[in-house]
């Protein structure tokens, strides 16, 4: 097997790939030496495809492809030779299977994503996207823990003011993931948001029970997650708090945190935040949709 070079310091993209008749099986490996603390995995496949994302070891990245009728290729590249490329041409559905070291932040770029996203800190988890042919949509993500697709509800560059979540009976997880690159709001089914400003979403839920997952951009200095109960979660100068439980808060080691609140009978036990005013009404004739500026 021919060996991965790197040249160091120059930015470099190291790329190999097999055609389809001298894979095993139609099995691409690749074993690449890894010491960065970050890693962004970037799809770049038209073909439609699964990458299944595993967190084990240290200092390795193992990739292992199946492109039925066509070429895999991976590659090591970005101006600090921080992301992971995966690709694959003349090819049908890709499956990609991608062992990280545990102790690394990674992010995925999902094809026709604008931005990379967090990948979820579970040991292992799940992402689906579609081919070329089905434009528009924008990549779900499933984690471990439970087993749902989520689906993209609304994103845009930079936190809205204040989600408020105006009632809990449906929902079975509210989530946040702080230090993304965007602001992103993710559900387990299809979803849509009520009427409101720019600066403050509404959603509404009903029916079978779902998650709802939010995306925090890093640096975000305010931000107001509110359930009925109260503020359930805020940020307020930068500075991170959780009023409402049951919930699990977890830090990591670069300072992102994430937070998993479940509602129990439809409410949360929420104490007063002392540090975040009342909400401001939003004023009649001056409504519409999310994200519109």
């Amino acid at each position: 097997m021919q060996p991965v070079r790197f040249l160091l310091p120059l930015a470099v993209v190291v790329t190999t790939a097999l055609p389809a008749a001298a894979q095993e099986d139609q099995l691409f490996r690749r074993s690449i030496p890894y010491f960065d603390h970050t890693l962004t995995v970037e799809v770049a496949t038209p073909a439609a495809g699964t990458l299944r994302l595993l967190r084990a070891g240290r200092s390795t990245i193992e990739v292992a492809a199946r492109a039925p009728n066509g070429i895999a290729g991976v590659g090591i590249g970005g101006l600090t030779g921080d992301r992971l490329r995966l690709d694959a041409a003349g090819s049908g559905r890709v499956e990609y299977l991608v062992v990280v070291p545990e102790n690394i932040h990674v992010r995925v770029q999902l094809p026709r994503q604008d931005w990379a996203l967090p990948a979820p800190a579970e040991p292992s988890s799940t992402f689906t996207w579609p081919g070329a042919v089905d434009p528009g949509f924008a990549g779900s993500i499933s984690g471990t823990r439970t087993g749902d697709q989520l689906y993209l509800l609304h994103t845009a560059a930079t936190a809205p003011d204040e989600v408020l979540v105006q009632d809990l009976a449906a929902v079975r997880r509210l989530a946040v993931r702080t230090g993304g690159d965007a602001f992103e709001l993710q559900t387990s089914r299809p979803l849509t948001a009520t009427p409101g400003t720019s600066r403050r979403i509404a959603i509404q839920a009903a029916g079978e029970p779902l998650d709802i997952v939010i995306i925090v951009p890093a640096g975000t200095q305010n931000f107001t997650l509110r359930v009925p109960e109260g503020v359930a979660f805020a940020i307020v100068n930068g500075e991170a708090e959780v009023n409402c439980a049951p919930a699990t808060s977890q830090v990591l080691g670069d300072g992102r945190r994430w937070v998993d609140l479940t509602p129990s009978g439809g409410r949360l036990d929420c104490r007063a935040s002392g540090r975040v005013p009342a909400p401001t009404p939003i004023p009649a004739g001056k409504r519409g949709q999310p994200g519109d500026r």
